[in-house]
């Protein structure tokens, strides 16, 4: 802290812990030599060091803290202590440089926003150790192509994925028992979305191309090649929030509510198709959906989707005959 001329620094053998903001905002800190003898590294420790560049922690080191390298702008190459448990809630929060990293095999846990921001990160290895991927985790990493969830993982948090718009494939395996609400919102080039049928919590029945969840028939995610099964009850909060390939869909009529901005954002959405069974629409369901012209409805039940949907101009709700038969 007020280290605002430091450059470079070599640490003594002695040294076993970095304090709380130790080198927080020292802007011109382009190299530094972290001991063996090192055992934790504070929060914020290295926050906004804008000039650091690569860092390796040595493997003593069992802890780091929250945002301790949190907005290091030209940070990309980071090589991580193998003996750490968790990766810190935003531990690289808007690292912008960074491109690739490997988690160590010692790590269970991967904190709130702790990769969130990463815009140039492309390729991240996750060992089979972890087991929770929290909320934000790696929300705004717009780069991240391809991602494969270990086995291992139960828990995957809201938002965990949240505008990854690069990312094109989502599988989920049998060992996920809980994923937050818009885990992959935003996501806007997902094609391929599969659960591996082993899971007792989440399918992707019918090859269907989106996430539900099994024991309330509601679909959490879809994509824009999601086909919605007849045997799906609800489309969830958010389910196809930002789906921008997303063109036109047909809900069946299975299908009683769709929640809140369930279609938000979907910019290339022209058309879908309504049935009759449906009781609930919640708020700002095709907010931000720009190019959306016709929505079909069945025959006698205009007025009826009209209050509905009350922010929709009432032109573009059409009446079909047989809509129900789907």
């Amino acid at each position: 802290m007020f280290c605002f001329q430091l450059e470079n620094i070599r640490m003594s053998n002695s040294i076993r812990r970095i304090g709380w903001h130790a080198f927080d905002c020292c802007h011109k800190l382009f190299g530094i030599h972290l001991p063996n003898s090192l055992k934790r590294i504070d929060p914020e420790a290295f926050k906004d060091c804008d000039s650091l560049v690569s860092i390796t922690i040595p493997d003593s080191v069992e802890e780091i803290g929250r945002q301790a390298f949190m907005r290091c702008h030209k940070l990309s190459t980071i090589h991580l202590s193998d003996s750490l448990h968790r990766i810190d809630s935003e531990m690289f929060r808007n690292c912008k440089s960074l491109i690739s990293i490997t988690i160590p095999n010692s790590v269970k846990s991967i904190f709130p926003g702790a990769f969130s921001g990463c815009t140039s990160l492309t390729n991240i290895t996750i060992p089979e150790s972890v087991r929770y991927i929290s909320s934000t985790a790696f929300s705004g990493c717009t780069m991240l192509t391809n991602f494969i969830i270990p086995i291992a993982v139960i828990e995957i948090g809201s938002r965990a994925f949240w505008s990854c718009k690069h990312l094109d494939k989502v599988t989920i395996s049998q060992s996920v028992t809980h994923i937050g609400n818009r885990a992959f919102s935003y996501c806007s080039s997902i094609r391929s979305i599969c659960v591996e049928k082993e899971n007792k919590f989440y399918d992707s029945r019918e090859d269907c191309n989106a996430i539900i969840h099994t024991a309330t028939n509601t679909l959490i995610q879809g994509c824009s090649r999601t086909i919605i099964p007849n045997s799906v009850t609800c489309i969830g909060e958010g389910a196809f929030s930002g789906c921008n390939k997303l063109k036109s869909i047909a809900i069946p009529n299975s299908v009683t509510k769709i929640k809140a901005e369930a279609f938000k954002g979907c910019m290339g959405l022209k058309s879908i198709s309504i049935p009759a069974s449906i009781i609930e629409i919640g708020k700002d369901v095709f907010v931000g959906c720009q190019q959306l012209k016709e929505i079909f409805v069945p025959i006698g039940s205009k007025r009826r989707f009209t209050g509905l949907l009350p922010s929709i101009n009432g032109n573009i709700i059409i009446e079909l005959p047989n809509l129900n038969n789907h």
